[in-house]
């Protein structure tokens, strides 16, 4: 059991992950349905939930809760964290934010829990150290209680604790698979990475990124009795952990979209209270039934519109994304099977040993095995062995070439080609605007496609 919660292979540290799959695989077995609706249906909503309480208990409103919630939804990171089995985001940002409303309402009241939550979301995921920042400048900054101040620094000396430990018990056995070796503090790779997720986030967020600055300059010259508003505990909370959890990836090597997954749920949260906070300073102002409903009414209409301007734009992505997966799935589906009818006591993968193949490296043995029952062994190889199989595919960095291999008498006996068709989102977007039935059923294809090619042969 340590081996398979400690990861040594490679030196990471998510034993709650695992063992949440290992209950899961208890009651789903080998059915890989069961686990996208698990994802989908249940922790989809337990998640929509705990953005739209966080945005009420935050202080908003229900129609800020509503368009924080949609923003939340709509985002692209919610769909790749969610369609996928493997991130752990999603089970990370669900003890992450139960852990940030106990924590806004209650502060140390119940810091067994507290402690409880927080060592539950490290444990799916390091980077959940970094909530000791918000824990520090809120009690620091927004409390006078110097109870607060010492629980916080009790929880910061507790939270290092734990990283050492964990980096200390899941020490790599090898440096050439070293999961920490991806993370490099390197000036270039850092400034590159704010770029990355920077256009990533801005995508996702835009036009409400653009309506918080302007309303909130606004604001600031004509309304400035109404700052008070702005100037409270619940804004400032959710931008440190919007910003903390996007900082702690820039010496990560890999952007991805679905790494961003807390931040931009953050910022959906902060968005409902803003548009709550707005909702308040306009309305409060006004006396007259007729005038507040129709003003109520133009401003509902005014910020859908901010909405739905970048809404198509996550909804090609999201289309896209969901037709990758599915080809993809059949493109290791077929592959497997492949290999599998074979039925050669061994397959030589054309791989090189890098953490980039290795989760490829590592699944293929457990589908032949415990999904086709197969006794097919599987080595990877840096060199073209003398005979037998061989088999290599275009996503995999390659050991040597195809040339190598037939040059070596070998012979292609199998092979697959998978084109994947891409939405272009930006035809999409102007699309949808005016003929969004039209557009959702045909929608305008990017002349970029996606291709996959697997092949097998043989000596």
């Amino acid at each position: 059991m340590r081996t398979v919660l400690v990861e040594k292979e490679f030196g990471r540290f998510r034993p709650l992950y695992w063992f949440i799959n290992y209950v899961l695989y208890l009651i789903f077995g080998m059915k890989a349905v069961m686990y996208h609706q698990f994802r989908i249906n249940f922790l989809g909503l337990v998640l929509f939930y705990l953005v739209v309480f966080s945005i009420v208990l935050s202080g908003g409103r229900k129609f800020g809760a509503l368009i924080g919630g949609m923003l939340f939804l709509s985002s692209y990171s919610f769909t790749e964290n969610l369609i996928r089995l493997g991130p752990v985001e999603p089970y990370q940002a669900i003890f992450t934010f139960i852990f940030l409303v106990i924590f806004l309402k209650k502060r140390w009241a119940f810091w067994p829990i507290l402690l409880f939550l927080y060592t539950a979301s490290f444990l799916v995921k390091e980077t959940s150290v970094v909530l000791v920042l918000p824990v520090l400048i809120m009690s620091f900054f927004f409390s006078r209680d110097k109870r607060d101040r010492r629980y916080a620094l009790f929880f910061s000396v507790f939270a290092i604790f734990l990283l050492i430990l964990s980096r200390k018990i899941s020490s790599p056995v090898s440096d050439k698979l070293a999961y920490v070796d991806n993370f490099k503090f390197d000036i270039y790779l850092i400034v590159s990475n704010i770029t990355g997720y920077s256009r990533m986030f801005l995508n996702a967020t835009q036009p409400f990124v653009k309506l918080f600055l302007i309303v909130f300059l606004i604001i600031l010259m004509l309304f400035r009795n109404s700052m008070r508003l702005f100037i409270k505990e619940s804004y400032l909370l959710w931008l440190v952990v919007l910003f903390s959890f996007m900082i702690i990836l820039l010496p990560w090597q890999y952007v991805l979209e679905r790494y961003i997954f807390i931040s931009i749920s953050s910022f959906s949260i902060f968005i409902g209270i803003f548009i709550s906070d707005l909702q308040r300073i306009l309305f409060d102002y006004i006396k007259k039934t007729r005038v507040k409903v129709i003003l109520y009414l133009l401003f509902v209409v005014a910020v859908f519109n901010v909405f739905f301007y970048n809404f198509p734009l996550n909804l090609a992505k999201s289309i896209n994304y969901v037709s990758w997966y599915s080809n993809f799935l059949d493109f290791e589906k077929d592959q497997v099977e492949a290999i599998a009818d074979t039925r050669a006591p061994l397959v030589t993968i054309n791989a090189k040993d890098t953490l980039d193949n290795w989760e490829v490296l590592y699944e293929i043995p457990l589908h032949l095995r415990y999904i086709y029952g197969s006794q097919v062994a599987i080595n990877r190889a840096d060199a073209i062995p003398t005979s037998g199989y061989i088999f290599m595919r275009n996503s995999l960095a390659s050991s040597f070439s195809e040339d190598e291999i037939l040059g070596a008498g070998f012979k292609l006996v199998d092979s697959k080609q998978y084109k994947i068709n891409v939405i272009d989102p930006i035809a999409f977007r102007e699309g949808f605007r005016y003929k969004p039935l039209s557009t959702l059923v045909h929608p305008t294809l990017s002349d970029q496609e996606i291709t996959y090619i697997w092949k097998i042969f043989k000596k």
